[in-house]
């Protein structure tokens, strides 16, 4: 298991995994370059709802071919 969060995309009934970013207020990891160029690669802005922050205890949940990128926790 890893210690990393992941954010997600996610469609379908897999959204109902995780956490949309929004909803838990001002996160850093939103704010760094690597997370601001994987959505802008992706074509989505922080608010889309296909968006999810999941914990490392739900990582193994994530549905094969999702596109995902670890953030670390803290």
């Amino acid at each position: 298991m890893t210690d990393d969060a992941y954010l997600v995309l996610l469609n379908g009934p897999a959204q109902a995994l995780g956490t949309p970013p929004t909803a838990l207020g001002e996160l850093a990891c939103m704010q760094t370059p690597a997370v601001r160029a994987w959505l802008d690669a992706q074509g989505v802005t922080a608010t889309s709802p296909a968006l999810r922050l999941l914990p490392p205890e739900e990582t193994q949940s994530i549905p094969e071919g999702a596109e995902r990128l670890p953030v670390p926790l803290g």
